[in-house]
């Protein structure tokens, strides 16, 4: 256990390049709330806000 609450991080970029997708895997719910309420956590929501991307949140129902 290193104590980095991200489990799995993958980075999607659209054949023309004009979209990306990240998927980010968290080892709990409250690991990813208690990581926005820490200052990277608080500036990366700012960046990512600044950017207006459209987010959908998802849950994990089936892994295979």
């Amino acid at each position: 256990e290193d104590g980095n609450p991200i489990d799995d991080l993958l980075v999607y970029r659209g054949e023309d390049e004009t979209e990306i997708v990240t998927l980010t895997e968290w080892e709990s719910r409250e690991a990813f709330l208690a990581y926005r309420q820490t200052e990277a956590g608080r500036r990366a929501v700012a960046s990512a806000v600044a950017a207006h991307p459209k987010t959908s949140f998802f849950e994990i129902v089936a892994a295979f």
